[in-house]
């Protein structure tokens, strides 16, 4: 039986940047194209990272065009989410797992909750999109300086009392961002009726 054909990409695949991953684009500027992570010939590591970014990327996609309210919306009820809440979350995650675990940090989270205790990345009445969306690519840019200083996947660090190798930080955080990512689909089709990948 010939197979159905499967319909065309929506963003053209580019080739994969050399050595250093390129930042994530502004929040005003077109959606990007995603780079597509490595079909074959390629080793775990380059793959990981890959997949990685083409998680960030898509979160990007996800916001691109939308203004300040939009991003802002809890637009999935009754979920709290919203886009602005998620990279702002995300940002967190980065921080967290890049600079607190593997480079053994002792960073605190930038924003706290109006209950004591509390975080507050979903708290996005009084948010700045565009800080947001600025410490978003800076932790981004970090996490990724902070990988490229280790020279193994098997790097492996102590975190209160588990141990945590940087193969296992790579998968955790694609796992993450794809969750979330599909959070972002469903919170952007509600917002402007956009879907795709």
């Amino acid at each position: 039986m010939p197979e159905t054909p499967q319909p065309q990409p929506t963003h053209t695949p580019k080739s994969p940047p050399p050595a250093g991953m390129e930042p994530l684009p502004a929040r005003s500027e077109p959606p990007p194209a995603r780079t597509e992570p490595p079909h074959a010939g390629a080793g775990e590591r380059a793959s990981l990272t890959a997949f990685l970014q083409y998680q960030r990327e898509t979160l990007a996609m996800k916001c691109a065009g939308l203004t300040a309210g939009q991003l802002k919306e809890r637009a999935v009820p009754p979920s709290d989410m919203s886009l602005l809440g998620l990279v702002r979350h995300l940002a967190e995650v980065e921080r967290s797992w890049f600079g607190n675990v593997l480079n053994q940090e002792a960073a605190r989270a930038d924003r706290t909750g109006r209950v004591p205790g509390e975080r507050a990345d979903f708290d996005v009445a009084d948010a700045d999109p565009d800080e947001a969306f600025a410490v978003w690519h800076a932790e981004c840019a970090r996490s990724r300086a902070v990988v490229d200083g280790l020279d193994s996947l098997d790097h492996t660090v102590d975190f209160r009392g588990d141990a945590y190798s940087l193969r296992y930080v790579l998968t955790h955080m694609i796992e993450e961002y794809a969750r979330h990512n599909g959070h972002a689909d469903l919170l952007r089709e509600r917002i402007d009726g956009a879907t795709g990948e």
